[in-house]
């Protein structure tokens, strides 16, 4: 059972990858990406594990995406607890055709703003070719 401090520090850990990769489906990047089952979502910021919103979804015909915004100081908080129900559900996902994708609102605004009030952060959308699927179709 890992802490909120872990998380928070195996997510930074993932940003401070310098590592320039190629965009590519969920399912071709390394068994331990695949297991985590989440790439970080990012116009600015290159690292092993990372692609543009576009090609996420030109790349995964399903994906599961959260806007959230890093903590300096985690804390026990509903934000936190989000964040890490997020990640628990993507490693259940892993090898299901789900792809998950995670977008820094401090780096990637503008991403945000497309879907959500960054205000709300965090938030969660999950998408079927590129496009938001409503709530009252997530069952479908």
């Amino acid at each position: 059972q890992s802490t909120e401090a872990e998380s928070v520090q195996f997510l930074a850990m993932r940003f401070s990858l310098g590592i320039l990769a190629c965009a590519k489906p969920l399912r071709e990047y390394p068994l331990d990406v695949r297991k985590d089952n989440i790439l970080t979502l990012s116009a600015s910021v290159d690292c092993a594990d990372c692609a543009t919103l576009e090609r996420f979804y030109d790349d995964n015909p399903l994906g599961f995406v959260l806007f959230w915004e890093r903590q300096v100081t985690p804390g026990g908080s509903y934000k936190s607890h989000l964040v890490e129900e997020f990640l628990r559900a993507c490693k259940e996902l892993a090898f299901t055709g789900v792809a998950c994708g995670q977008v820094d609102i401090l780096i990637d605004r503008e991403y945000a703003k497309r879907y959500i009030d960054p205000s709300t952060a965090p938030a969660h959308i999950l998408v079927r070719e590129g496009e938001p699927i409503p709530w009252c179709c997530w069952a479908r």
